[in-house]
């Protein structure tokens, strides 16, 4: 087995084609396409080729949106499209009308530090080999952004590193910084059974991975000193996990298929002074047990929330499901989906019901124990019953409003 590190060794040469013009047809366009769908139609304001060629430079370079990252000069006949100067792929493409001639030719193929098909990026020399290579990020701030499924098929023989050295970024923003929706991949392909994340910091999106299915469930293990993250602003963006994978967060910020169109499957979710954001397109097949964490929780789950510590968490969308234990921290609920049966509100836990967006069906009773808190004073939580242990009701606060029907048992 050998440990393969991505180096990021290539140098950055930017993409370049030419677009030569035999023929101008001042009658009709000839459409100019960037990206896969952003198309602008330029008619040539002569039948002379240079004329034509300076036409569509000028209108090609105040077209804006994906045609933005693109630099055009115009010489002769011939149109000179140069790409980033990091070496970003990128797709341009054109169709003539009427008698318009033109020649796209790419003249120069993309070259990046970022690009992570280059076999250059890579401490072998070599793109890792299924079965036999691991792969680790490590004493690098080179970002890996290019190419980002170029590893989809290569099953990783052990877990994939991602160390605290690593300081660069993985993956593309979905909305690029010109404006357009991004078309490039934007997280990065990874097929293991375990990746192991080392978070240096809080910045937000710094990790974007898709985990492709290897067949097998995958764990993720995330430690570092990204708990500080605001909710919404997590550092690790994992989706694609398979059935009965297991996420196990200490001190880290990570968000789970936050995104719409977007999915992931997760039988446990640990999570200890950490930030977390499970998103609707989330699958949570078993348990979720947040300690002294910040969460928002918007898809259901199956077998029990857990709560502790001095955890803040919000449950949205249309999340819910049985067992809700809070043992310490506040659970707010903020979901048009319903708590289920076997609900627990501890000594220093609070069950926030005020700004449920609907009147909530409560599943079975609540059991609370002396210091509880339940906050319903909008009256959200509907009519459910309350069952004290080893204490009485004033032994706790319970916020409601006239008009509820509460049952003592």
């Amino acid at each position: 087995m050998a440990a393969v590190t991505y180096t990021g060794s290539q140098l950055a040469v930017a993409k370049v084609m030419t677009l030569t013009v035999g023929t101008a047809d001042p009658a009709n366009a000839v459409t100019f396409t960037a990206g896969p769908t952003q198309s602008i139609a330029v008619k040539p304001s002569s039948s002379t080729t240079s004329q034509a060629a300076s036409d569509f430079a000028t209108a090609l370079a105040a077209a804006g949106g994906a045609f933005s990252d693109l630099t055009f000069s115009a010489s002769g006949a011939v149109v000179t499209i140069t790409g980033p100067s990091d070496g970003a792929p990128f797709t341009f493409a054109k169709s003539d009308a009427g008698t318009n001639g033109t020649t796209l030719a790419t003249t120069q193929s993309p070259k990046s530090p970022s690009d992570v098909g280059d076999p250059a990026n890579y401490s072998t020399g070599a793109l890792p080999v299924t079965g036999v290579d691991s792969l680790t990020l490590e004493n690098s701030s080179v970002p890996l952004l290019y190419n980002l499924d170029a590893l989809a098929a290569v099953a990783l023989a052990s877990p994939g590193f991602v160390r605290g050295t690593f300081t660069g970024t993985v993956g593309l923003p979905t909305t690029n910084p010109n404006g357009y929706p991004e078309y490039r991949p934007t997280e990065l392909s990874l097929k293991t059974t375990a990746a192991l994340v080392e978070q240096a910091g809080d910045g937000a999106q710094q990790l974007r991975l898709k985990f492709i299915d290897p067949g097998s469930a995958v764990t993720v293990t995330v430690t570092g000193d990204g708990g500080n993250a605001q909710v919404g602003g997590e550092a690790l963006e994992i989706e694609g996990l398979p059935a009965s994978s297991v996420v196990d967060v200490t001190g880290g910020s990570v968000a789970i298929a936050p995104l719409t169109g977007q999915a992931c499957t997760v039988l446990t979710l640990l999570a200890v002074g950490a930030t977390v954001r499970v998103g609707g397109g989330a699958t949570l097949s078993g348990t979720v047990n947040l300690k002294d964490c910040q969460a928002r929780i918007g898809s259901s789950w199956a077998t029990s929330l857990t709560v502790d510590g001095g955890s803040a968490v919000e449950i949205t969308g249309s999340a819910g499901g049985p067992a809700v234990v809070i043992e310490g921290g506040t659970v707010t609920w903020h979901s048009t989906g319903n708590p289920g049966a076997g609900c627990i509100v501890g000594s220093n836990g609070v069950l926030d019901l005020s700004t449920a967006p609907k009147v909530l069906t409560i599943g079975g009773t609540i059991t609370v124990y002396e210091g509880f808190t339940i906050i319903d004073t909008a009256g959200r939580g509907g009519n459910y019953a309350v069952a004290p242990q080893h204490c009485a009701l004033q032994d706790g606060v319970w916020q409601t409003v006239n008009g509820g029907t509460y049952t003592k048992s």
